[in-house]
């Protein structure tokens, strides 16, 4: 069994609004320990009746303690991790700009960057991907074969467009999306189009950062 990768700090950022609020831990602690407490009330009159309600009314009068305080404990986790997560947002924010921050970005977080944009266009992800590593995305009946390969080129080559449409052909895919930073010309634009490949450039990409930065601020 493989080791699962860490996730990188863009990955972290762009999963930060999953999480339960953090004061839903407190609610939970409140409730949890006023039920135990009930329970255990309840079979501690029960405990000379038989050895059950004992073992019961042991259990109960543990855990009115223990529970209570492992939700507090998460609570207090949780907020502080939220606002770790804001001031680092805010120090991106302030100290860089889009165009800095792709400069010091990962192959991986930029892949994760582009799912997190393209998925909130209503594409999915499907299970695997290429053998180059390339990913395959659906949205309706249409399907998309996304390429990252040439993202950190000084200028996009003809040569990467006819390679992803030779590999939209032998997958069956419907359309390419392909990821570059660098310079992109009219004639690649051109061939882009006629292929049926949809270019995410520079442009793209900064407008990309910038929402991502802004929507995964947590809320504590």
């Amino acid at each position: 069994m493989t080791a699962r990768r860490p996730l990188s700090p863009l990955e972290t950022l762009l999963q930060s609004h999953s999480q339960l609020p953090w004061w839903l831990y407190l609610l939970l602690a409140l409730f949890s320990g006023l039920l135990l407490h009930w329970l255990a009330s309840r079979f501690w009159e029960d405990s000379t009746a038989a050895a059950g309600g004992t073992l019961l009314h042991g259990f109960t009068l543990v855990g009115q303690v223990m529970l209570p305080l492992a939700l507090l404990c998460a609570a207090v986790a949780d907020l502080f991790n939220r606002l770790s997560r804001r001031r680092r947002v805010s120090r991106l924010q302030q100290e860089a700009s889009p165009d800095h921050l792709l400069q010091q970005l990962s192959r991986q977080d930029v892949r994760a960057l582009v799912l997190w944009a393209l998925q909130a266009e209503g594409l999915l992800l499907q299970n695997g991907c290429a053998a180059d590593g390339s990913v395959l995305l659906q949205q309706g009946e249409e399907s998309y074969l996304l390429d990252l390969s040439p993202w950190r080129a000084a200028q996009l080559k003809r040569a990467d467009l006819r390679a992803l449409r030779e590999r939209m052909t032998e997958l069956g895919v419907d359309a390419g999306l392909l990821v570059c930073h660098g310079r992109i010309d009219a004639a690649a634009r051109l061939l882009a189009r006629r292929s049926g490949i949809r270019l995410i450039d520079r442009r793209v990409l900064q407008q990309w950062l910038r929402a991502s930065v802004s929507r995964t601020a947590p809320q504590p």
